[in-house]
């Protein structure tokens, strides 16, 4: 590659470093052990002195995962031993060793236990296996950015483009390779040179773990350019690329914010981040409750328990121990479970405890990471009696419930309602009236990650699915007495509950509307005048409440659904004040929960 002349603005600010760049962070260490032995030297990560980054393993690896694709629908990693099949045990370690470079990429959006599982069953293929090394754990545990379900879905391409640079770098002469490790814009040139898919991501991960006081830690081409859009003015020429005119802009905004400021710092990204779209808000409102000290211990800490003792029996089961079945029902009855319902509860327990070799096959199924996510899901519900799984709602939620055992970062409780309002509120597409279980589940996964996503654009970076899943139900289920929302001014709380539709409904409630003239009707064709309803209508809401004892009236607010229940009420009654009762549930609540048959319970007057 021949030697690129260097601007004076290179000159100027090629090198700048940003004073808030802890370069003692675990990544950047990681990040200056690949520079050393696996784009300075062929040699290893977990082994050095072993020659594992070299051209001839690097080719090997190449071939077996680049030229001979597994384009079959099986998980990644199934594919990926496939493909590794009858490798010498230095094409394992590298697949091992480059999967940890690709995760270097994420600090949010996958746990380093998650990772770290990951990297240790790759190596755990080969006929000679070696260990993570434990000055690498905490580099697990660190990382980049926040880069969303692309990380997860596009893996594949990842390594693709990780595989094609490493083998087009060692093609390099010693001195172009040394040029290109201190020329941070000859780097970028050699890495843009490149062909690429679906590795976007990757690519910008790999300049700023290499260049790191060069390249901005973010993984969005569409980031950048948002930024680099709304401060053009600081930009001396707009035809550089993207990178050199976001350093530029670093430059100058450091006079007004200071050195080593943030591009989500507050006062800068809502400069940049300017759409009024329904996520802004949405978002908005969701740091308002991540950042409140209660969020740890009312959204995440409670539920991470609740996973540890389902991994507990998911472990005893797939290791046939015994006693697994009180270790799930201990997670199922754990203090502060308001994640299912009793009647759940009761119904799934009951039939763990009558038939256990049917609930271990189902739960096998379920708990098999080997298999689709599809197949685990039909397979487990299929294994179910009808009375265990009734109702979409339900069987998402139970599903939901029981893969936290596999981690609960990752795979957090699906309910309903918060999802459903959580989309209406964003404008989220939503899932097809046609899906079965396993697209609901996946689309409420996909969510979660458009959340992660989302608030990360918007400078909020949440850790994993879990976070994303505890601002989702506080956004769409905290109460105005509940803290931290009591605590906040009133304008901002009723500006909060407008925004979620709750000022109206609350309203709605709370109006006292007159009670119909002339008494109480004597029939029903009598009260279908006075409510202005069709008499057809209204006996069949009478045969519906005489026949399934409960009616659910649904709308938008303020077309009468109280009034009309509460004339209902006076009419049943013949006006006897003592039948009325209206009753609000407790967030934790689904409206599942109340079809079911939850009914307030008066002991004492209260």
């Amino acid at each position: 590659m021949p030697l690129r002349k260097v601007s004076t603005c290179e000159k100027t600010i090629g090198m700048s470093i940003k004073p808030s760049l802890n370069m003692a962070r675990p990544v950047y260490q990681a990040g200056r052990r690949i520079i050393d032995a696996c784009l300075r030297s062929d040699d290893s990560l977990f082994t050095p002195g072993r020659g594992i980054w070299s051209p001839a393993v690097i080719g090997d690896l190449y071939v077996r995962f680049v030229e001979n694709p597994d384009e079959s629908s099986d998980s990644f990693e199934t594919k990926f031993e496939r493909q590794l099949s009858g490798a010498p045990p230095e094409t394992f370690q590298l697949a091992g060793e480059m999967l940890f470079v690709h995760f270097l990429a994420a600090v949010r959006g996958i746990t380093g236990e998650t990772k770290r599982q990951i990297i240790k069953r790759v190596l755990s293929w080969s006929p000679s296996p070696v260990e993570l090394p434990a000055e690498l754990l905490s580099a697990t545990e660190d990382g980049i950015g926040s880069p969303g379900i692309a990380f997860h879905t596009y893996r594949p391409f990842h390594l693709h483009f990780l595989l094609d640079f490493f083998q087009s770098w060692k093609r390099q002469s010693d001195e172009s390779r040394q040029r290109l490790l201190g020329d941070p814009w000859g780097f970028r040139e050699f890495v843009f040179s490149l062909p690429i898919r679906a590795g976007q991501m990757q690519r910008e991960a790999l300049l700023h773990l290499v260049h790191p006081r060069s390249f901005e830690p973010i993984l969005s081409q569409k980031t950048k350019q948002r930024i680099a859009t709304r401060f053009a003015e600081q930009v001396s020429n707009p035809g550089e690329n993207i990178d050199k005119q976001i350093l530029e802009i670093r430059e100058k905004l450091s006079r007004l914010y200071g050195e080593g400021f943030s591009f989500y710092d507050r006062q800068i990204a809502r400069q940049w981040q300017t759409d009024s779209s329904r996520w802004s808000d949405f978002v908005g409102w969701g740091k308002r409750f991540y950042e409140w000290e209660g969020f740890e211990k009312g959204e995440r800490t409670y539920k991470i328990e609740i996973g540890g003792l389902l991994k507990t029996a998911m472990k005893g089961l797939l290791d046939g121990a015994e006693g697994w079945q009180d270790l799930l029902g201990r997670a199922f009855r754990h203090r502060d479970n308001n994640l299912t319902s009793w009647r759940m509860n009761d119904r799934f327990l009951t039939f763990v405890s009558k038939e256990p070799e049917s609930a271990a096959d189902a739960l096998r199924a379920l708990w098999n990471h080997e298999e689709e996510l599809r197949n685990r899901l039909s397979t487990f519900l299929s294994r179910l009696p009808e009375a265990v799984k009734k109702g979409p709602g339900s069987r998402t939620k139970l599903v939901s419930f029981l893969l936290m055992a596999v981690d609960a970062t990752q795979h957090p409780i699906c309910a309903y309602t918060p999802f459903a309002k959580g989309i209406e509120l964003t404008g989220y597409s939503p899932v097809s009236k046609k899906a079965d279980d396993a697209e609901i589940y996946q689309h409420a996964l996909g969510f979660l990650d458009e959340i992660l996503k989302q608030a990360s654009e918007r400078g909020l970076e949440l850790r994993d699915r879990l976070d994303a899943q505890g601002v989702l139900w506080s956004v769409t289920h905290y109460e105005a007495d509940w803290a931290p929302v009591k605590d906040w001014p009133e304008e901002e709380r009723n500006a909060f509950l407008r925004y979620r539709g709750d000022i109206e409904i609350r309203e709605e409630i709370e109006q006292e509307e007159p009670p119909l003239t002339g008494g109480v009707p004597g029939s029903l064709e009598e009260l279908a005048s006075a409510l202005f309803l069709s008499e057809p209508y209204l006996r069949e809401i009478d045969k519906l409440l005489k026949d399934k004892g409960q009616l659910i009236f649904y709308g938008p607010p303020g077309t009468g659904k109280t009034y009309v229940a509460r004339e209902l009420a006076r009419f049943y009654s013949q006006g006897r004040a003592s039948a009325k009762t209206i009753v609000q549930f407790h967030p934790s609540y689904a409206y599942e929960d109340f079809v079911e048959g939850i009914r307030p319970l008066v002991a004492d007057g209260r």
